[in-house]
C-alpha cells in the first residue's frame, strides 16, 4: 500500500505494518497511483512524479497547473496501447499524457 498527503509519501508492507520506503518529496503529495513497476504521485506542485518502488525517484514531468490533485490512469487491459493519464489540479486545464514522459496536450474548461 502507498500513502500520500501526510508528512511523507511511504510505501508500507501490509503484513507487517511497517513502511518499507520512505519517499525523499519535500512537498505533501495528494494523489498517488501504482502504474507497473511504477508509482506516480502528485500534489503541491506542478509535476507528476514517476517514482521506483526502491525510493529513487524516475522522472518529473512538468503539467500545466501549479499544484496537480488528481491523477486518473486508464488501463485497458484489452488494448495496452490505449493507456492515456490525466492529471488535473487548482487550474481551469486538464492535463492528457498518452505517453507517461510528456505532456501530450491540455483541455481547457
Amino acid at each position: 500500500m502507498v500513502c500520500g498527503g501526510g508528512p511523507a509519501l511511504t510505501l508500507w508492507h501490509l503484513r507487517s505494518s511497517t513502511p518499507t520506503t520512505i519517499f525523499p518529496m519535500r512537498a505533501p503529495q495528494k494523489h498517488v497511483t501504482f502504474y507497473q513497476d511504477l508509482i506516480l504521485s502528485a500534489g503541491q506542485g506542478p509535476c507528476v512524479n514517476q517514482w521506483q518502488l526502491s525510493g529513487e525517484l524516475k522522472a518529473q514531468v512538468p503539467g500545466s497547473s501549479p499544484g496537480l490533485l488528481s491523477l486518473s490512469l486508464n488501463q485497458q487491459p484489452a488494448a495496452p496501447e490505449c493507456k492515456v493519464l490525466t492529471a488535473a489540479g487548482n487550474s481551469c486545464r486538464v492535463d492528457v499524457f498518452t505517453n507517461l514522459g510528456y505532456r501530450a496536450f491540455s483541455l481547457s474548461f
